[in-house]
C-alpha cells in the first residue's frame, strides 16, 4: 500500500509506508469525568501513535488547537479535514408517506417533537436537556434518539421515568436504519444539541442540511458551525434554565426558526461539500506521505 491510514489512534507502523491519523477528539483528556477510559495508558498510546504519523487529521480547527496544546506536535504536520455531509442522496426516499409510517410508530406527528441525536453518555449533556426541556413547558413531546454510551444507566433511569407525562413526555429511540433516523430528524420542531465537548458536532451539522432548526451549546466547535440567530441559537450548557430559554424562543418564533433554517442549509452547501472533504484529503496525500515515503 502507499499510506496506512487510521482512523483512530494505534500503536502500529507498516515498515516504509507513511501514516496517517484521524482524531476526533480528546475528550477523554479534556474531560475525563465523561469516560471510562484510563488517562495514562490513553495518553501514552496517543502520544506514540502521532508522534510517528505522516500527517494528523483533525475533524476540526479545535481538535487541532488541543491536540497541538497536549503533544506539542509541529503544525505543519497537523491538517484541518472537515466532515462533509450529503442528504441529496436520500432526499427523494424519505416521502410522506414514509416518514409518517416511521413517526407513528412513536406517537409522533411531524413538527411536533423536540429532538436530541446523539449517544446517551454523560458529555451530551441530556440530564441538563432534560430538566430545561421540563422548565421549558413545551408541549412538545422531547425525543432522544441514539444508543446508550458512557456511564448511561442513571440517564437512561431518568428518561424512562418521564414517558408518560400528561403534558410533556419523553419518547426515547434506541437504534434505526439510516433512512428512517432521517425521517425522525426531518419531522422534528428543531434539534436540541446542548453538549459539553465535541471533536466536530456531525449530528448538529446534518440536522443542519435537512434543514432543521438547530439549538446548540456554545461552545468550540459548535460555535464555528453554528452562527448565533443567523445559523441556529446558541446556549450556555451550565444552565438549565438558559438552555429552556433557548428552547422556548425558539419554538415561539416561527420567523427566526425559518430564517436560521434557510441559512443554515445554504452554510452546509456552501462550507461542508464532500468533494471539499475529498479535496483536503489529496492535498494530505499530496503534502504529507508522498514526499515522506
Amino acid at each position: 500500500p502507499d499510506i496506512f491510514h487510521c482512523t483512530s489512534p494505534v500503536p502500529v507502523q507498516l515498515k516504509g509506508i507513511p501514516r496517517v491519523t484521524t482524531v476526533h477528539d480528546l475528550i477523554p483528556l479534556t474531560l475525563p469525568q465523561s469516560t471510562q477510559v484510563p488517562l495514562r495508558s490513553y495518553y501514552q498510546i496517543m502520544k506514540a501513535s502521532l508522534e510517528a504519523c505522516a500527517a494528523v487529521c483533525c475533524v476540526s480547527e479545535h481538535t487541532a488547537r488541543e491536540i497541538a496544546a497536549f503533544f506539542s506536535l509541529p503544525e505543519d504536520r497537523l491538517v484541518v479535514t472537515y466532515q462533509a455531509v450529503d442528504m441529496e442522496q436520500y432526499r427523494a426516499k424519505i416521502t410522506a408517506d414514509f416518514q409518517a409510517a416511521r413517526l407513528s410508530e412513536y406517537g409522533l406527528e411531524p413538527g411536533g417533537y423536540v429532538l436530541f441525536n446523539g449517544a446517551v453518555e454523560p458529555k451530551k449533556n441530556i440530564d441538563r436537556l432534560l430538566s430545561a426541556y421540563l422548565q421549558s413547558g413545551v408541549p412538545l413531546p422531547l425525543v432522544v434518539l441514539g444508543p446508550g454510551g458512557w456511564l448511561h444507566n442513571e440517564t437512561e433511569a431518568r428518561i424512562a421515568s418521564m414517558k408518560n407525562g400528561a403534558k410533556q413526555r419523553v419518547v426515547r429511540i434506541r437504534y434505526l436504519d439510516r433512512l428512517s433516523q432521517l425521517a425522525v430528524m426531518k419531522g422534528a420542531r428543531c434539534l436540541a444539541f446542548p453538549s459539553l465537548a465535541e471533536g466536530f458536532g456531525l449530528p448538529v451539522l446534518e440536522a443542519m442540511a435537512c434543514g432543521l432548526p438547530v439549538i446548540a451549546s456554545d461552545i468550540p466547535p459548535l460555535n464555528s458551525i453554528v452562527s448565533h440567530k443567523q445559523t441556529g441559537l446558541l446556549v450556555p450548557t451550565g444552565s438549565p434554565e438558559k438552555i429552556a430559554d433557548g428552547i422556548n424562543e425558539y419554538l415561539s418564533n416561527y420567523e427566526l426558526r425559518e430564517y436560521c433554517r434557510l441559512n443554515a442549509r445554504k452554510a452546509v452547501l456552501k462550507s461542508y461539500r464532500q468533494q471539499d472533504e475529498v479535496k483536503s484529503w489529496k492535498k494530505v496525500l499530496h503534502e504529507h506521505t508522498v514526499s515522506d515515503k
